[in-house]
């Protein structure tokens, strides 16, 4: 069975700062859940082949504002996006929701697409996620899930997780590859205090906090409390997010070695 088909024809946009984009929709299959399907949007900014790219693993609110407030700016950096839609056809909640560690194929299966790509540098693919997708960030760095999954052949570039549930067991053991966290304090979603632990648990984490943020500090408008876990767009600590999201892939691929 072929693992992927585009089901869209590439067209070009423009974005901010005129960069001039080139956009896909694809369809892939996951073998390992069963060949369930799933789409995904990649954008590629022109001018620039093979292009690093960064898989986007959106939470449970499904694929929304806070994907493309990153897009624009990883776009204008010259780092294109593949924009997975984990939700629609898969789950509806939270409560039907399956862990983030049955979710790890669909990673990696986005990983081997890519790679097989001619417009994408195989060398330069990361992965980034918010709530739950960033806890399936982080598990796709998990010692012991790249060579399952990939036979052997390295994961990722580098993983981002904003907000997303950490551990501080010290049976788990994460990748040689930078690793960036960011959380607030005042998340009542994910315990910041446990996100901390990585630092001192891996030399190759770096855990940015910020104070007063709630989760979910980058999607603009959003302002709910249920059952006392709030979510709040926090203006300042989404810009400071965003920079140090794109200036973190922006040099973790410039000391990335391209291959194919």
């Amino acid at each position: 069975m072929r693992r992927y088909f585009a089901i869209a024809i590439t067209f070009i946009i423009c974005i901010a700062a005129g960069v001039r984009v080139s956009a896909e929709t694809i369809t892939f299959t996951v073998p390992a859940l069963d060949d369930k399907t799933f789409q995904a949007t990649l954008d590629l900014p022109t001018g620039r082949t093979p292009a690093p790219v960064v898989v986007m693993l959106p939470g449970s609110d499904g694929v929304d504002q806070r994907q493309d407030f990153h897009r624009k700016s990883l776009l204008a950096a010259g780092i294109g996006t593949f924009v997975i839609d984990t939700k629609t056809g898969h789950f509806t909640s939270r409560r039907n929701r399956p862990s983030a560690t049955t979710m790890v194929p669909v990673g990696f299966e986005a990983l081997r697409l890519l790679r097989g790509r001619q417009d994408v540098d195989a060398g330069k693919i990361a992965v980034m996620g918010w709530s739950f997708g960033g806890t399936i960030s982080l598990r796709l760095a998990h010692v012991g899930n790249a060579p399952d999954w990939l036979n052997g052949k390295p994961g990722f570039a580098a993983h981002v997780g904003l907000y997303g549930g950490c551990t501080s067991r010290r049976s788990v053991y994460l990748q040689q590859v930078p690793v960036l966290i960011l959380i607030g304090t005042q998340d009542t979603h994910t315990d910041p205090d446990r996100c901390k632990t990585f630092e001192h648990l891996f030399s190759n984490v770096t855990v940015v906090t910020y104070p007063g943020a709630h989760h979910g500090f980058d999607k603009e408008g959003v302002n709910r409390e249920r059952k006392g876990r709030i979510m709040r767009w926090n203006e300042d600590a989404a810009l400071d997010a965003r920079t140090r999201v794109t200036a973190f892939f922006t040099k973790v691929f410039q000391h990335s070695g391209g291959s194919k």
